[in-house]
């Protein structure tokens, strides 16, 4: 463990390599920041004005760029959300996301992004700084995110990327009073600490000469890139492997008790850090949150690390306009001395020519300058006033169309047609600002990545410094076991940003109308109100819930009714084919009975014909002539008797073949019961009257 001495030498090393690089940086950007609040003339150029006894007039063109920038970020401003990728757990995504919501509105997120877009416009360089807060929760903390401006920082100068995974050191100097420094460092004695500015570190801060005679304390922090020994758990079946956050005898009886697992000792990227009061140590170990890396992420404007000049490689809006902001306000300071001296007239004097000397300095007309007794009206004479120049007015609107133009905005990002018209419709008008918003587009866009990095780090936090209890307090829900998988931000989950002011929940309100439309009734309506941008959403939400719950009871009712109904239909079908099933019974035996009496038939005809056989054998006796007689009308009455048979059953098995079809062909197709009554009833009409032969 190195000692306050070399902590305290390797701050002093730190500082003296960054400052050497950074102080060119740091003029240029203080510069700017002087241009964006309005001081943009010199000393000296103040006291040339002010000796010839002009005024210093300032057009702030600059404040009025970083803030049209500035609006559109915050009416277009988007929050941070957790989704799940493909394949992962839906549910760990959603409690990361309610934890990111619940942070973001607790501690102001949204404002602190906003205050890290303004310096990045203004200087190029913002930074935003996270921690946890023990102030309310003593025992897990809040995570906390602030803007540190950059006179408060000493960052390492060969850092290229914006996650920071290639910066050596970052240095911090806080002024803190003695109350917030027992909040700071609870376990020192203050009194033993000497207070005051204990260098000349850090010359931009505003309390770095300490004019107030206020009595504040020196609070320095320093973090360092630093590896440190981890296991990582190996599994020989699947190749799994996982970083092991537990203790060395958990370990141990992990691999004791899986044959399969294997622990390997590798060196994982950390950061270490350090305190200060008065650049005496207070404190040294790991990084406070838990994350093993920087909690920081920088907001970067233009940004050119390969570029060896500090001087040009970083920088916001405000450089390329400030030489058009100088000659604008100079121009225009002497377009308003010649208007000015156009009412003052100009004379020249023979001394002890006027009465009174003041009245050559009155303005107006109708002035009246008196001689002296016996001076010559030929000693005063008046000097013609020049006349202002015919391009000086035009000069002036070109340096205020490149204050504008330089830094890539123009005047339809502000919503005006070019010219200067201002009678276009507000859609227009938002039309044309975001088409001037393009040439601006990499400052959002490094808005957006610095964004993304905040809300990685800050899923980290949760894991490590949220317990179960907590959680479940802020979301209504129990933890998972991948919830404190440390892979599990970086592999099975995206940090998304989401809408979140009204102009982008318009925006999404438009989207959602266009796809009910276009989808129709199977897209949810309940989608549609959760986006729509009005006060009130609740009692909105609730009057659909309680319409379509009624909906769905009346739909209930209709359904059941149409159920009943059809069971009638169904009882009645199957009720007139039991009554053709009868009248089929019913053909079935009619035949049976027609075949019964042709039978019958043949055997009275047999009878008849031995009858008559016996009554010829007793008229053997008659003559031939009327025994031919007798024979031929016995034998006409027996043929007649078997036609009028056979008829009878031919049209008695005709009638029952008509109705086993018909009733067959109804079983078969399924008709429609109101067709297949009115056949059975056809059926039942069409065996009435065999019946009655």
């Amino acid at each position: 463990m190195p000692t306050s001495l070399d902590l305290q030498r390797d701050y002093n090393d730190y500082y003296t390599y960054g400052i050497n690089s950074w102080q060119p940086c740091h003029t240029e950007m203080n510069t700017d920041i002087e241009y964006y609040l309005g001081r943009q003339f010199t000393d000296s150029e103040l006291s040339d004005l002010s000796e010839e006894g002009r005024q210093a007039y300032i057009y702030n063109y600059c404040q009025r760029n970083v803030h049209l920038m500035l609006g559109h970020q915050m009416m277009n401003r988007k929050g941070l959300g957790v989704q799940a990728v493909e394949g992962s757990d839906e549910q760990t995504a959603d409690i990361f996301d309610k934890l990111m919501s619940s942070a973001a509105t607790n501690g102001s997120f949204y404002n602190v992004f906003t205050d890290c877009f303004e310096d990045e416009l203004i200087t190029g360089f913002g930074l935003c700084s996270m921690w946890i807060d023990y102030k309310d929760d003593i025992v897990n903390g809040d995570a906390r995110i602030r803007c540190d401006p950059f006179q408060t920082i000493m960052i390492d100068p060969k850092f290229t990327q914006i996650n920071l995974e290639d910066c050596g050191f970052i240095l911090r100097r806080n002024f803190v009073n003695e109350e917030e420094l027992k909040g700071l460092q609870p376990s020192i004695k203050v009194k033993e600490f000497k207070s005051g500015v204990p260098d000349q570190k850090f010359n931009y801060m505003s309390l770095s000469r300490n004019n107030s005679g206020q009595k504040i304390y020196a609070y320095d922090e320093m973090w360092t890139r630093s590896t440190k020994k981890a296991s990582i758990v190996i599994d020989r079946v699947n190749g799994d492997a996982k970083r092991w956050l537990g203790s060395d005898e958990d370990l141990q009886r992990k691999l004791a008790s899986n044959m399969f697992l294997m622990e390997t000792k590798v060196n994982m990227p950390s950061v270490k850090y350090t305190s200060f009061v008065g650049m005496e140590q207070v404190y040294y170990g790991d990084e406070l949150s838990g994350i093993d890396d920087y909690p920081f992420v920088p907001f970067l404007g233009v940004y050119k690390p390969q570029y060896e000049n500090f001087k040009y490689k970083l920088h916001g809006i405000i450089r390329p306009t400030r030489d058009p902001q100088d000659n604008y306000n100079k121009v225009r300071s002497k377009q308003d001395d010649i208007l000015r001296s156009m009412l003052y007239s100009s004379w020249l004097v023979e001394e002890g020519a006027l009465k009174n000397a003041e009245d050559a300095f009155k303005a107006g007309t109708g002035q009246v300058l008196v001689l002296k007794k016996g001076a010559s009206i030929n000693s005063v004479h008046q000097i013609p006033h020049r006349d202002l120049p015919q391009g000086l007015p035009y000069m002036t609107e070109q340096l205020g169309k490149d204050i504008l133009q330089l830094p890539g905005l123009n005047e339809e990002s502000l919503g005006v047609a070019e010219g200067g018209n201002t009678d276009i419709s507000a859609k227009l008008g938002q039309q044309r600002a975001s088409s001037g918003a393009i040439t601006t587009q990499k400052y959002y866009n490094n808005l957006d990545i610095s964004m993304t990095l905040v809300g990685r780090k800050l899923l980290r936090m949760f894991q490590v410094n949220y317990d179960a209890e907590k959680i479940k307090r802020i979301t209504d829900m129990d933890p998972t076991e991948e919830f404190f998988d440390r892979d599990f931000g970086k592999y099975d989950a995206v940090v998304k940003r989401q809408d979140l002011t009204d102009t982008q929940r318009e925006h999404t309100f438009s989207q959602a109308l266009q796809m009910k439309q276009i989808i129709g009734e199977e897209f949810p309506t309940s989608v549609v109100i959760d986006t729509m941008p009005i006060s009130g959403i609740t009692n909105v939400r609730e009057a659909y819930e309680q319409q379509a719950q009624q909906k769905a009871e009346q739909a209930k009712g209709v359904q059941e009714q149409e159920e009943i109904n059809k069971r009638l239909i169904n009882a009645e079908i199957v009720h007139k084919l039991s009554l053709a099933e009868q009248q089929r019974e019913t053909a079935v035996s009619r035949q049976a009975l027609a075949i019964q009496h042709l039978a019958n038939s043949e055997a009275d005809h047999a009878k008849a014909t031995l009858d008559n056989i016996k009554s010829v054998k007793e008229i053997e006796n008659m003559k031939q002539d009327q025994l031919i007689k007798v024979m031929d009308f016995i034998m006409t009455l027996q043929e007649q008797s078997r036609m009028n048979a056979k008829l009878d059953v031919k049209e008695t098995s005709k009638q029952s073949e008509e109705d086993m079809m018909a009733t067959n062909q109804m079983n078969k197709q399924g008709q429609d019961p109101a067709e297949q009554a009115q056949q059975m009833g056809q059926l039942s009409s069409l065996a009435q009257p065999n019946q009655g032969q």
